[in-house]
C-alpha cells in the first residue's frame, strides 16, 4: 500500500463521478425518481427493475466501493488500480 497522492485521488474521484452519472442516467431511463437518492439507493432501485443486468450492476457496485475506499482511506495499491481497470473495462464494454 502507498499513500494516495492528489493525482490518485483525482483518478478515483473521477471514476466515482462517472459511475454516479451512469447510475442517474440509467435510473431516469427506467423512469425512476432520482432526487435525493444516493448511489447505493440508485443501485438498489435499478436492481428491482427486471430489465437491468445484475452482473453489470454488481460491477458498478464493486467499482463504487473501490473508489470510495481509496478516497476514504487515502491508501491505494497496484492491485486497486488493476481491479479498477478490469472492472471499468467490464462496465464499458459494448453489449
Amino acid at each position: 500500500m502507498m499513500s494516495v497522492g492528489e493525482d490518485d485521488v483525482a483518478i478515483f474521484e473521477q471514476l466515482r463521478h462517472q459511475l454516479v452519472v451512469w447510475l442517474r442516467i440509467e435510473a431516469i431511463t427506467a423512469g425512476l425518481e432520482i432526487t435525493n437518492q444516493s448511489p447505493t439507493q440508485l443501485l438498489e432501485l435499478l436492481r428491482q427493475q427486471a430489465r437491468m443486468d445484475e452482473t453489470r450492476l454488481q460491477v458498478v457496485s464493486t467499482l463504487l466501493n473501490l473508489a470510495n475506499q481509496v478516497i476514504k482511506t487515502g491508501l491505494v495499491s497496484v492491485l486497486d488500480y488493476k481491479q479498477a481497470l478490469m472492472f471499468h473495462l467490464m462496465h464499458t464494454r459494448r453489449q
